[in-house]
């Protein structure tokens, strides 16, 4: 993305792209065990990114991805999982717990404010809501929470 400058590009639909890998994540590990781990894997797994930040940048919904991934001959054998219940058992299975323990994280992590995906608390920076050059003050009611680069560039391109 770098050196064909589509950071920006990318900050547009960055949310919709993180959220649809999220949400099957059982992909990545059937590429993986389709292709190989590390560097056999690593072509595979960028031509899917590629697919589905293009699908994203098209505007298509995630029911849409997943019907475009359906079509396609190199994805068409991708299956959404769904941990199974623990039905002998009165203990939750290694699974579920992941399964939760991601949910509950995902819906309390930070989100930068400028293109609402989700953020690493050791990347993040805090930003002047209303510009420092628009008379924005450094305080409290005027901070935001942002990713470095829609910091210093997202926020001026987007406009």
């Amino acid at each position: 993305m770098e050196r064909h400058d589509k950071f920006v590009d990318f900050s547009r639909v960055r949310r919709k792209f993180e959220d649809f890998l999220i949400s099957h994540k059982s992909f990545i590990n059937q590429l993986t065990v389709t292709h190989g781990s590390m560097v056999k894997g690593f072509l595979p797994i960028k031509e899917y990114y590629d697919f589905i930040l293009e699908k994203c940048h098209e505007g298509l919904s995630q029911e849409e991805i997943e019907l475009a991934l359906t079509r396609h001959p190199k994805y068409q054998r991708l299956t959404k999982e769904k941990p199974a219940p623990s039905i002998q058992s009165k203990r939750f299975s290694n699974e579920a717990k992941q399964v939760k323990l991601l949910e509950d994280v995902l819906k309390t992590a930070f989100v930068c404010n400028i293109c609402g995906s989700r953020i690493d608390k050791k990347s993040m920076q805090l930003d002047h809501a209303i510009d420092k050059s628009k008379g924005g003050a450094a305080d409290i009611d005027n901070s935001q929470w942002a990713h470095p680069f829609c910091n210093s560039t997202f926020k001026y391109a987007a406009k």
